[in-house]
């Protein structure tokens, strides 16, 4: 969330600078995001939200693989009971 916090100020800033500067409103979104410190941010952003994604699905696999022993571990509890 920092990241994308980042980047959306940054670029506001740099939009408003450019407005200000009296650069043609249909331009300045393509300047914007050609600006090394915008890019920077974005790759940020974008990375961090890889990140996010990775980690959210590694954490379904743990689940769906604990599920699974979850029922393996009962099967073999009812086995147990019928010795």
């Amino acid at each position: 969330a920092q990241t994308e916090h980042d980047y959306r100020i940054a670029v506001a800033k740099k939009m408003l600078e450019l407005r200000a500067e009296g650069t043609p409103v249909t331009i300045i979104a393509d300047i914007t995001k050609g600006e090394k410190l915008i890019a920077k941010l974005k790759l940020d952003r974008d990375i961090a939200k890889g990140m996010s994604d990775a980690c959210n699905q590694a954490i379904m696999a743990i689940r769906a693989s604990m599920s699974g022993l979850q029922s393996l571990i009962s099967r073999d509890k009812e086995a147990m009971k019928l010795l």
